[in-house]
Formats: structure tokens, C-alpha cells, sequence
């Protein structure tokens, strides 16, 4: 329990995470108002963090001022006289708040305002401080109408409230300079710069920059560092003037410095980007978070580029995305499949996987990301199932600022932001036909052009495409193009379905039932008994994987909210159950008389157990004539005692 398998890799929680902190980082970089980080970062925060308030609140002078809110639906109320009550206790609470407060039942917490929170229904709430430095610059406030333990995700919420300070720093800093520049601009006919303003603004930027925990760096047009601020320095374990005049080859391996500098040259290029990424730092492995932008100078040319950088090698540690190993799965379907995936994540090339829906064609696109040479490199994966027509190509290749109605900046793709990395392109049956041509020709080139652009895109990304529909018939059906077919199916790898991997149910419960257990934050977990799990072995499993994880997690609900007892049989209907015929295996102690002498014993025994024990009801359970029945009893007198005379 301490330590449980995932061996479907990084979950949708996971990625909602990354994405607010991403988009903050974005933020921060776009220079946006605290207002405009507060209203698009509530519902992120509402999404991610899987409660049913998120309320932002800054400080304004002495006040404490509510600047985003979001709701998970219209039955939660948030009306004024609520509001003020919040706001007072928050107000009165937050100047000596130096830690959060989680607080999982508020009727029962004398720190909470009892009254206001059960006017609105709120059962449960957290409360963060955003702090920069020594400033208190406001407060995160979520919340829940049930009974909820926020500091499970407390990392998460805490490194979300520091983020958000960082950005909010950020943004009045460059709020004030826009307010320099704009007092400047009016008076610069004539009159001298004011060197007190000029010293101000320097020493505001100096402070954000040495006291930001967040590793913030310059280069100038060749590569080489010209300032680093002291999170950097310490993480490298380096002064900062061992750094500075240096490049990234001289600092980490040869590998990671290359990696890093094509991602600088596309920054020199214009770009903004985005990316994760391994370094070695001294004797350790650690994964960065990073986003990079150009620098211009007076006459809007590149001089060189800035980057903030954030370590998430604790939050990489939470996921185990290597998948078991093939001795792991007894079936011999999975150990021939796992071999396979092993085998084609050792090369470059395309990817194909096939196999019926919810067979867990993710999981190998994560096996095979994990055991390849990008490990340490991002992966991501989009449905294609799941893309609107209209934002398909928006989705896949990004689009620049302008392109079509809605479009005010430039959005990379999916494959501009898996840049080094893995994209799997799960159901790629469903894409339309104009997409599938323009993903020929990425295959072909590694080049793009986003949609309403001119230059070409060039990245470096490996594909693994998933489907569940027969190709080949797609292609003759005229809904799949012939050569991208073949550009895809260069190294093809059929995922089992679970029928026929059987053996392996007792290791998939295990592991799934762990997962949702702690997920689901249970003490204890519910043991299936041998005749539960000899059920599910003759279930026929049309729905896979999937079906058997959303069944476990049906029983582990019933299990923590009506105590069931430890064991209890899943309930699988009579009519869900596999009508699949005996599959008999090689006698080992017996002859095959004695075999065929047990099936028979074990038939009849089950027709008088069937029919109350009458012969003519067997018999035609069994269908064969009284006298038959009869004849055979005669070998089991066992049996026949227990057989009545009707």
C-alpha cells in the first residue's frame, strides 16, 4: 500500500496539475494583470484540484479584495452576505497566516467561520497563503461540500500558491514599469531621465530576480549564460560566477547540453517554448518544467533569450510510468506483446498499436516511451477521437495569432510541444482525411506549418499511433489513406485483449485495486476471495481492461461507504459470464479415463444438484435418456444415493 503500482502511467490528475502551473508560467512571461491571472486561473484551479469552490483573493492596501471566483455548478451558492463574512474572517485571518490552513470539516473547526460556510453548504476548505518573500500578497481559498482532506494534495496546492505569487510579483513589477515608461514617453521631450526612478526600477527587478525560488537565467545570441540568479546557482551546487560566460555543454553532458541548445536556437528564432526535460546534476537525474523566451533590444532585435525553469523530479517520482516487466504477467499473450514493445521502443521508428478498446493500448505507448531513449523527455498523448473537426489541425500543428476567429496569439501543437519527446495518437482512425495528409507529410519531413504561418516547423518527436479499428478495411473502405497506413505500420505491435490473457487477472486486480485504493485514500483493502477471482476468469471481458477497472471501483465504493466485509464476491450478472467451452490441459498424475471419469462424475452431480435430485429432470439437464443416467450412476454410487427414484 505504501507503494503502489500505476502501471497505466501519468493520470489525468497529474496533467491537469502540470497544465494551471504551465499556464502560470505563461503568465508570467505574458506580462498579464493579477485580475486576468486570477479569472482564467479559478476554473483551471477548480478542474485540477477537483473541488466545488476556488475563490482568489489580493491584497489592496489594507483590504483584502476578491479578484477570481469559480463554482463547479448553479446548486452551489455564493451570495454577498456570504461573501463579506468569507471575506472578513479571511481578512482578519490572513496578516499572521504564514501556513496554510486545511481544515476537513469546518463544522467541527473553530478556526472556520462556521456560520458563512453553512450558509453556501461548504463542508471542507483550505486556505493558502500567497507569499513572496516576506509579503503576504493574498490568499487562495477551495472548497468542498463534502468531507474532503485537501492536504492530500498539498504539494500541489502549495506549489500552486507560490507559483501564483511569483506571477503576481511579476505582473505588478511590469505594471510599474509600463507606468515609468509611460511618464517617461510624456515628459521625453527636453527633460533628463530621472536616475531615483531609473535605481527604483533596478532594484525592483533585482529583487524578483535573486529572491524568486523558481531557477531564472539570460543568455545572449550565443548561448552563453550572462546572468543566473542564486535558485539556479544553488540547485547546480555552483557560484553563480562559475556559471556566467559558460554554455550548457560545459556545465552538463553532452547529451542534455545538445537537447538544450537546439531548444535555444528556436528560441533565437522567435519562439516561445515550452518543454520538460532531464539534466544530470552532479551524481542525479532531475526533470525540469521550463519555458523559454527571446530577448529584444531598443530596435526589436534578438539579443538573446530569458528561461524559468522549475524542478519536478519529486512530482516524476510520484508516477511510475516503466511499466512491470514481462515476468510480472503470467499469460504468455503479455509476455510475447511486452517483448515486442520492448523491442520497437529499443529503435526510432513509428509505432503502431492495435487491439480492441480498453485493451490498455496507453500503457504500452507508456512502456515503450519508458524504456526507449527519450525516457527522461516529455511523452503526451491527445485523442484524435475526441478533436472537434473544425480545431483538428488547430490541435495538432498549432495555428499563429490571427488565423481564424478567436485566434489573439500564436498556440503551438502537439507536435511543436513534444519537441524530443513522444506523442502517442491514440484512435487515429478517426482523423479526417486532410489531417491525415498533412501528418503524411510531418512523417515524412519532421516539418509543419502552423495553421495561417508561412515558415516551416521542424521538431524532433516519435510517433505511436493507436487504434482499435481494422486499418486495412479502413483503406479499402476509402476512410484511410493507403500510405499513411504504411508510414505508420512500420513496427506494429497487437495489445492482447483480456479474454486472452486470463492469467493474468489475479496481477491486474492487485495492481488496480492498490491504485484506486489510494486514490480513493482507503485504510483498508478488501481481498477477493479464489471463487471471485475464478468468476472473473470466465467473464468474458468485452470492455477489457477498462471494464474490469471500472467494476473494482464500483466495489471499492460500495466497500467504503457500506463496510462491506473483507472479501466480499464481486457481482458479475449470470448473463455477463463467458459461455466459452471447458479449455482442458495435459493430465499430470492421471490418466485421461480418469480425467474424463471426473468430468463426468462433476456433470452429473451439478444436474442432481440442478434438479433437485430427479433422474428424469438430469437426464434431460444432461441430454441423454433415463436409462443412460441410470447406467452411469452406476460407476458413482455416491451419487446414486443422493439421486431419487422419480
Amino acid at each position: 500500500m505504501t507503494d503502489p503500482k500505476r502501471p497505466r502511467g501519468v493520470p489525468e490528475q497529474h496533467e491537469r496539475e502540470i497544465a494551471i502551473l504551465r499556464e502560470l508560467t505563461r503568465q508570467m512571461a505574458s506580462n498579464v494583470s493579477p485580475a486576468r491571472i486570477a479569472t482564467s486561473t479559478c476554473e483551471q484551479i477548480l478542474r485540477a484540484a477537483g473541488c466545488d469552490m476556488v475563490a482568489l483573493y489580493f491584497r489592496e492596501g489594507d483590504d483584502l479584495i476578491r479578484q477570481g471566483f469559480a463554482a463547479s455548478g448553479p446548486t452551489v451558492k455564493f451570495e454577498a452576505a456570504m461573501e463579506r463574512s468569507l471575506g472578513d474572517w479571511l481578512a482578519a485571518f490572513e496578516p499572521g497566516m504564514s501556513e496554510p490552513v486545511y481544515s476537513t470539516d469546518v463544522m467541527a473547526d473553530p478556526r472556520c467561520p462556521f456560520h458563512a460556510c453553512t450558509q453556501t453548504g461548504v463542508r471542507s476548505l483550505a486556505a493558502l497563503p500567497i507569499v513572496f518573500g516576506k509579503e503576504i500578497l493574498g490568499v487562495l481559498w477551495l472548497a468542498s461540500l463534502e468531507k474532503r482532506d485537501f492536504s492530500q494534495q498539498s504539494y500541489f496546492l502549495e506549489t500552486l500558491a507560490a507559483q501564483i505569487a511569483v506571477s503576481v510579483r511579476c505582473s505588478r513589477v511590469c505594471q510599474q514599469l509600463r507606468g515609468h515608461a509611460a511618464k517617461e514617453a510624456e515628459e521625453a521631450a527636453g527633460i533628463k531621465e530621472a536616475p531615483e526612478t531609473l535605481r527604483g526600477t533596478d532594484a525592483l527587478f533585482k529583487a524578483l530576480f535573486e529572491s524568486a525560488q523558481d531557477c531564472i537565467f539570460l543568455k545572449d545570441r550565443n548561448l552563453v549564460y550572462t546572468h543566473v540568479n542564486p535558485a539556479l546557482a544553488k540547485l547546480l551546487g555552483v557560484n553563480a560566477k562559475r556559471i556566467v560566460g559558460r554554455t550548457e555543454e560545459a556545465l552538463f553532458d553532452l547529451g542534455s547540453g545538445k537537447d538544450i541548445r537546439d531548444l535555444d536556437r528556436r528560441v533565437l528564432r522567435g519562439q516561445v517554448v515550452q518543454a520538460e526535460y532531464s539534466r544530470t546534476v552532479g551524481d542525479k537525474v532531475r526533470v525540469f518544467h521550463e519555458i523559454r523566451a527571446p530577448l529584444k533590444d531598443a530596435r526589436g532585435k534578438i539579443a538573446g533569450l530569458c528561461g524559468i525553469a522549475r524542478e519536478i523530479t519529486d512530482r516524476m517520482k510520484t508516477l511510475d510510468v516503466s511499466g512491470p516487466s514481462a515476468c510480472e504477467y503470467p499469460s504468455e499473450a503479455m509476455r510475447t506483446a511486452l517483448q515486442e514493445a520492448r523491442l520497437a521502443a529499443a529503435g526510432g521508428s513509428t509505432i503502431l498499436l492495435t487491439g480492441e478498446s480498453g485493451a490498455g493500448k496507453d500503457f504500452f505507448a507508456h512502456f515503450i516511451h519508458a524504456h526507449s531513449e527519450r525516457a527522461g523527455r516529455p511523452f503526451y498523448a491527445i485523442n484524435c477521437a475526441a478533436i472537434p473537426l473544425e480545431l483538428a489541425e488547430s490541435e495538432l500543428f498549432g495555428h499563429e495569432a490571427g488565423a481564424f476567429t478567436g485566434a489573439r496569439r500564436r498556440k503551438p501543437g502537439m507536435f511543436e510541444v513534444a519537441h524530443r519527446g513522444t506523442l502517442l495518437l491514440n484512435e487515429i482512425g478517426e482523423l479526417p482525411l486532410p489531417i491525415q495528409a498533412k501528418l503524411l507529410t510531418f512523417l515524412d519531413s519532421k516539418t509543419f506549418t502552423r495553421v495561417g504561418g508561412e515558415k516551416p516547423v521542424t521538431v524532433d518527436v516519435r510517433i505511436i499511433a493507436a487504434t482499435n479499428r481494422d486499418l486495412k478495411e479502413e483503406v479499402s473502405q476509402g476512410r484511410f489513406r493507403e500510405d499513411l497506413f504504411y508510414r505508420l505500420n512500420v513496427f506494429a505491435v497487437r495489445v492482447p485483449s483480456l479474454r486472452q490473457r486470463v492469467e493474468d487477472i489475479p496481477s491486474l486486480v492487485r495492481e488496480i485495486t492498490y491504485e484506486l485504493a489510494s486514490e480513493m485514500h482507503l485504510v483498508d483493502i478488501p481481498v477477493l476471495a479464489p471463487e471471485t477471482l475464478a468468476m472473473m476468469r470466465r467473464h468474458s471481458w468485452p470492455g477489457n481492461v477498462r471494464e474490469l477497472r471500472n467494476l473494482l471501483e464500483r466495489t471499492l465504493v460500495l466497500y467504503a461507504t457500506n463496510g462491506l466485509i473483507e472479501g466480499e464476491p464481486l457481482r458479475l450478472e449470470p448473463h455477463e459470464l463467458q459461455k466459452a467451452p471447458v479449455q482442458p490441459t495435459l493430465p499430470q498424475d492421471k490418466s485421461m479415463g480418469d480425467l474424463f471419469d471426473d468430468m463426468e462424475r462433476s456433470l452429473i452431480e451439478e444436474a442432481l444438484q440442478k434438479s433437485g435430485g430427479k433422474k428424469d429432470a438430469a437426464a434431460k439437464l444432461l441430454g441423454i435418456s433415463r436409462h443412460a443416467l441410470k447406467r452411469r450412476l452406476s460407476k458413482y454410487p455416491e451419487l446414486s444415493r443422493k439421486a431419487l427414484k422419480k
